[in-house]
């Protein structure tokens, strides 16, 4: 019986120690769509490529993403750094590099140097892979979540501000970002409440690399092209219910989810629903440093992207 409890013991410590293992070994990305719309104005210099034309969205950003971008969130100074150490056999169709930021770490001297307090500066990055290219599921970005660089969508936020701000590279795009949400994650939320839903908000951008032939998206459309519109905000509410299944409803909800804005939506019993909580992630069983981080980051992108 003794020796039964031991192997026990000994068989959970082993377990536990295996999915320790596993969980520190998983690199977690989350996916995000850029949403590009020419600048009223664009700079005359800023707006021409090389060739005395003017930049495409793809040209653009990988004019942008090609060295690095200084930019700041929530104070802090954060860095877009491009992947040098990226083996060569990298997709061509695809940008990659990290979110960059110094932390200071609380230390001590060594007790030869009297075991002092000190702080030491150490950077931190999160993986960032870009495909800028023209096709209907283009313009699509993932980002490593990492705590010690902060909230993707936050600090992917912070960046587009700093791609519109540029003083030294002066856009000739506005950028928006917005998260991609998991496939029917809204329609999950209505279902499981009934579908008693008597408030949604939506905030979208116009499209523009992916197209659309519903009613929704030609009418975003027309807003961007005859009134200079790249940003769409709107409240629905009820006194008693909304259909939301009805055709309009669903080219919101669908339009929405494939990463072209943000949707919010509360039940008659206070239940909230908000599409930045259900953003499409992805674990890659690898992480920065490990010497399969490469191939299997490779692996990775060829399904994805």
């Amino acid at each position: 019986m003794l020796a039964t409890t031991r192997s026990c013991s000994i068989g959970y410590s082993v377990y536990i120690l295996t999915a320790f293992v596993v969980r520190g070994v998983a690199l977690l990305v989350q996916y995000f769509r850029l949403s590009l719309k020419p600048v009223d104005l664009p700079d005359a210099f800023g707006s021409i490529n090389p060739e005395g034309r003017p930049y495409s969205r793809e040209e653009w950003l990988r004019l942008y993403f090609s060295e690095e971008r200084v930019f700041e969130h929530r104070g802090n100074t954060f860095l877009y750094v491009p992947a040098r150490d990226a083996p060569r056999n990298l997709p061509a169709s695809l940008i990659v590099g990290y979110i960059a930021r110094q932390r200071l770490l609380n230390e001590r001297t060594p007790p030869s140097a009297g075991f002092e307090p000190t702080e030491h500066g150490s950077w931190q990055g999160a993986l960032l892979v870009v495909d800028p290219t023209h096709h209907d599921d283009g313009q699509k970005l993932a980002m490593e979540v990492r705590t010690e660089i902060g909230k993707p969508l936050s600090v992917l936020n912070s960046l587009a501000d700093g791609m519109r701000l540029s003083p030294d590279l002066p856009p000739p795009f506005d950028v928006q970002v917005h998260p991609i949400a998991e496939m029917h994650s809204f329609w999950r939320f209505a279902e499981q409440h009934d579908y008693q839903i008597n408030w949604i908000m939506f905030d979208v951008a116009p499209p523009n690399m992916f197209g659309g032939a519903d009613d929704f998206s030609n009418e975003l459309r027309q807003l961007r092209d005859k009134n200079r519109v790249n940003r769409v905000k709107a409240t629905l509410s009820s006194d008693s219910t909304i259909d939301v299944k009805q055709p309009n409803i669903e080219e919101v909800v669908d339009y929405t989810e494939m990463g072209a804005g943000s949707i919010k939506a509360k039940t008659t019993g206070n239940q909230f629903y908000n599409s930045r909580d259900h953003v499409k992630s992805d674990r890659i069983e690898t992480e920065q440093g490990r010497e399969d981080f490469w191939d299997r980051l490779l692996s990775w992108m060829g399904e994805r992207f």
